[in-house]
């Protein structure tokens, strides 16, 4: 019983000296990431003279619109590279879903603009994306997709 009892012991120590380290510098690493990128959209806000009203995360990009400018910011979270997409001139938005079979290959949104030139927000790609996310993701493009053609198409 004591040998049991002992092997048990050694068995939480070196799990504890082991996963804990690791699991605090997983946890260093979330916030120096979250703050990276808060700090990268406030430059970009302040840099472009924006104001953030909706700003969304998602696997692989964060999303942010400025409704009064008509501007759509969307930065990547691996280089943190920022793309603008002026809303000024796009005249429809549509949700596009990709399926083979029930399957969702591709998620994203199509914006054409007066000249009928398509540009793309592509939320969520097979094996690219976190597929656990998925339903949460199918929900933000639905938001994104509203409060796009809320802003291209002002309340008369």
């Amino acid at each position: 019983m004591t040998h049991i009892l002992e092997n048990c012991l050694i068995a939480g120590a070196l799990l504890t000296v082991i996963l804990l380290p690791v699991s605090l510098a997983m946890i260093r690493s979330h916030k120096r990431r979250k703050q990276k990128i808060s700090d990268e959209l406030k430059a970009a806000e302040q840099e472009r003279e924006l104001s953030f009203q909706y700003v969304d995360q998602l696997d692989a990009f964060v999303i942010a619109l400025d409704p009064v400018k008509k501007k759509l910011i969307q930065m990547d979270h691996t280089d943190y590279q920022i793309g603008q997409i002026d809303l000024e001139g796009i005249d429809s938005c549509v949700l596009e879903e990709k399926k083979r079979g029930d399957t969702l290959q591709l998620l994203q949104l199509g914006l054409r603009d007066k000249h009928q030139k398509i540009s793309h927000i592509i939320f969520y790609r097979q094996y690219h994306d976190n597929d656990w996310h998925l339903k949460r993701t199918i929900l933000l493009a639905a938001k994104w997709k509203l409060l796009i053609q809320d802003v291209i198409r002002p309340a008369a």
